[in-house]
């Protein structure tokens, strides 16, 4: 956790970071914090700040439905 709380510094606006950081949080049983790294990821991939490359997909890139997949599994 400490290190993420590092990457969010380096990167606060950045998908994927808060994507894994809320799955972290999600599988630490924190609901409330990973639901809301959960939709600020959104926000920040719907604002393009994200790994993206026209040609190749980059490691640990991720898209909508992770994190419609996250959600509903949450919300089961």
């Amino acid at each position: 956790m400490e290190n993420f709380d590092k990457l969010l510094g380096y990167y606060s606006t950045s998908a994927e970071t808060t994507y894994y950081y809320a799955k972290i949080l999600l599988e630490n049983g924190d609901l409330d914090q990973g639901l809301r790294f959960l939709e600020e990821a959104k926000e920040d991939l719907e604002n393009k700040y994200a790994i993206y490359h026209d040609y190749v997909e980059m490691p640990y890139q991720i898209y909508l439905s992770d994190l419609e997949a996250l959600k509903s599994e949450i919300m089961r």
